[in-house]
């Protein structure tokens, strides 16, 4: 019978092969858990900037139905939020694919990589299994060196071992070279597609961002901060209106006190009590009358502002009637 005859130097070859084998493997396992890691973070972070520019847009909406004032600002901060919520989708998408893709392909590494191990793991038990019949041979041979059963046995049971560590060992090669293989595919490939989905991505935004740059460009400055002055001195109007008509009010007061007064001044009295009396009275009416007439000489210089204001006001509902049409003839225009 011819037997298989293991030398030390095939054994050390051997087991060196499977050392390389998993030494790369490890190696592997080790950086595409790294680049997952990262990769995972960066998808994190996109998520992030999603939710961002969700409220940035949320409150750039509520700033634009507030205002009541400034009207190209109000135009220019709708069309741009709407645009922004635009953007948020895109972004989700993004975030979408770069898990799916990207991220997912790298975490599938972990059972090619234990896979790969286990290939390994086979090659040394193969090797040790011969190993242990050889020696088990060779004790056979030193104790009875004339029992031909049992060496024939020992030595067939080594052919098997042998055979076994040959085929485990070409199959190691075999599985080795389509986990290299298959690694430097898929990490071109998931890069290839991180580089695609940024950008399809960046692009996407380039084009929203722009149209958010030409809608802001709309806002007409000018126009808003003469809205804002008309809106100004209409309150100042509004103001002396509340003057006028407590000014009235006072008047009306002052009135009604100093006839109520001349009512309580006696008919008849002593002389010299009258003579006093009349002089207070007359004193009491002298004063009210000066401030009648101060009050009455201050409502006619209000009246005459009220008047100018009244003109004012007249100008400025013409001119904000005219950005009205203004307004809506860009409407129709857009």
């Amino acid at each position: 019978m011819n037997i298989v005859k293991v030398t030390r130097h095939e054994n050390a070859a051997c087991e060196q092969q499977a050392k390389f084998a998993n030494d790369r493997i490890s190696s592997v396992e080790k950086h595409f858990s790294d680049l997952c890691s990262v990769m995972a973070g960066y998808t994190r972070k996109v998520a992030r900037v999603r939710d961002m520019n969700d409220n940035l847009a949320k409150n750039l909406q509520s700033y634009s139905e507030g205002e009541k004032i400034n009207r190209s600002l109000k135009q220019g901060l709708g069309d741009f939020s709407n645009t922004l919520v635009e953007i948020g989708d895109y972004r989700n998408i993004e975030t979408q694919r770069l898990d799916k893709r990207v991220v997912q392909e790298l975490v599938q590494y972990e059972s090619v990589c234990r896979n790969a191990k286990d290939e390994v793991k086979n090659i040394f038990s193969a090797r040790d299994r011969e190993l242990a019949w050889k020696k088990q041979l060779e004790r056979v041979k030193e104790r009875n060196p004339y029992n031909r059963q049992q060496i024939t046995t020992a030595e067939s049971e080594l052919v098997k071992a042998s055979v076994e560590v040959s085929r485990t060992q070409k199959a190691l090669e075999e599985q080795m070279d389509l986990f290299e293989k298959k690694k430097l595919h898929d990490l071109k490939a998931i890069l290839m597609d991180f580089i695609a989905i940024e950008i399809e991505s960046h692009a996407k935004l380039i084009e929203l961002f722009t149209r958010g740059c030409q809608e802001l460009m709309q806002v007409n400055e000018e126009y808003d901060l003469e809205n804002f002055q008309d809106a100004l001195k209409l309150s100042e109007t509004a103001s002396r209106f509340e003057t006028v008509r407590k000014t009235s009010l006072r008047n009306t007061s002052l009135l009604s006190t100093l006839l109520a007064k001349q009512k309580k001044v006696p008919k008849k009295s002593s002389s010299g009590n009258s003579s006093s009396l009349t002089t207070t009275t007359t004193s009491n009416s002298a004063d009210l009358v000066e401030d009648l007439k101060q009050e009455d000489y201050e409502m006619e210089e209000d009246d005459d502002q009220i008047s100018v204001s009244d003109a004012e006001s007249s100008s400025l509902l013409s001119y904000d009637n005219k950005g009205n049409e203004i307004d809506r003839s860009k409407t129709r225009n857009h």
